[in-house]
């Protein structure tokens, strides 16, 4: 046909309906995710095999969308280190029969998807927390050009020999359509999530914080060997990535896993740094500590339990009533000669003294804050957001707490604009 694409099946969307393009003839489907189905092809001439990545034809209409898939190309150009990422060589759109396709051709990628590869692979933790740098060294690439992946999981990585890691879809992800369709994603890519998507954040500006948000997950499974959330339903995984239990993952993690996108690590470099300081026993001790109740009575002072159980289960700036009732418990059955009052008294006395106050944040407290804000230096919007946060966590309703915040800094005559 002029077009040089061939109908296979009439009425079928994507690419359903073609059996090539060109000299290409299309294989099996690799994936069919939100918005494309990505099949194997192989170049009748030279039998060589790439990838088609195909756009849905419900999303043909959106113009953000057609635009981005578009320019894919372009795209891939800008980047200064290509090896990391998977090569685009075209984008095209085309008409058959009153109907249009429009796709990407690209090479196929290199070894396996990092799923695969970690189950795998008979790599120590060190090889594996190298391809845990490696992953944020390429994602550094792309969030300097201003390119926000937004749909990450263990498949959107590729580990070949050597330890060479192919990106493979950080041109054809859509994070803005994602409320209209969540429901939809594979239950294995939602696990990897970040929790504003879940809340109707706008996500069609750039930003940082999903993908370093996604990266933290990655590299909790890569580096333990464990999911952080194993939930099977769309309502089970929305409810454990926006109230997790945290308690079992690394101290140096916890900052890219924050709810509050801006109170997480500002770059992959930061996320970076932190790698080789993750603990990879940490986690079960964690677990082996609070989760045990045939140890008997430790040989140790109370206190000093409650000090280090506290630095690991919260790095926060408070301690919530619920990790205090936990606690509680679990020192009720460890220090079985201690009387549960006293018990009661030591941990509150130590978390004020560690600064993690288990209170309600009043209007007072708000205000407080930002006056002694205002007056070590001046206010900016990021410190504004971490007060009003931080008062939100410990009981304040939001919208007390942002009147209450815009008051107070109307009345210092500080020139914030934040919300």
């Amino acid at each position: 046909m002029k077009s040089g694409i061939e109908p296979k099946n009439k009425g079928v969307l994507s690419s359903g309906d073609i059996e090539k393009i060109g000299n290409i003839s299309l294989q099996d489907v690799v994936s069919n995710d939100l918005l494309c189905v990505t099949h194997i092809g192989e170049d009748q001439g030279t039998s060589k095999q790439c990838w088609i990545r195909f756009l849905k034809q419900e999303y043909h209409s959106d113009f953000s969308i057609l635009k981005k898939f578009l320019s894919a190309p372009e795209t891939y150009a800008q980047i200064v280190n290509k090896e990391s990422f998977v090569e685009i060589i075209k984008a095209e759109k085309k008409v058959i029969q009153d109907k249009i396709y429009i796709y990407l051709i690209m090479k196929k990628a290199e070894g396996l998807s990092l799923g695969k590869w970690y189950k795998q692979s008979s790599s120590t933790i060190d090889e594996k927390k190298e391809i845990a740098k490696t992953i944020c060294d390429a994602f550094r690439q792309l969030h300097n050009k201003k390119i926000m992946h937004g749909g990450l999981s263990m498949d959107s990585i590729h580990v070949a020999e050597k330890g060479k890691i192919q990106i493979i879809d950080y041109c054809t992800t859509y994070p803005h359509i994602f409320d209209k369709t969540s429901e939809n994603r594979s239950i294995e890519k939602l696990r990897y999530t970040p929790p504003e998507f879940f809340t109707g954040m706008d996500m069609s500006n750039f930003s940082k914080s999903p993908d370093i948000y996604s990266l933290g997950v990655i590299i909790h499974e890569l580096i333990t060997g464990t999911p952080l959330f194993t939930q099977t339903t769309f309502s089970e995984i929305k409810h454990a990535i926006c109230s997790p239990d945290l308690s079992h993952v690394d101290p140096n993690l916890l900052p890219a896993l924050e709810q509050d996108p801006i109170q997480r690590y500002r770059s992959v470099d930061d996320l970076r740094d932190m790698i080789d300081k993750i603990d990879t026993g940490s986690a079960n001790r964690r677990t082996d500590r609070l989760d045990s109740s045939k140890e008997t009575e430790l040989d140790i002072d109370p206190e000093e339990f409650i000090r280090k159980t506290i630095a690991y289960i919260c790095k926060s700036a408070y301690f919530s009533s619920e990790q205090h009732e936990h606690l509680l418990l679990l020192l009720c059955e460890k220090f079985s000669s201690f009387d549960k009052a006293s018990l009661n008294r030591k941990i509150h006395t130590i978390v004020k003294q560690m600064r993690m106050f288990d209170e309600t944040f009043s209007k007072e407290n708000l205000k407080r804050n930002i006056q002694i804000s205002a007056k070590n230096s001046k206010i900016s919007k990021r410190t504004v957001n971490r007060i009003i946060n931080e008062a939100v966590n410990l009981g304040m309703k939001k919208t007390i707490a942002q009147t209450t915040a815009n008051e107070e800094i109307h009345r210092s005559h500080l020139k914030v604009t934040f919300f």
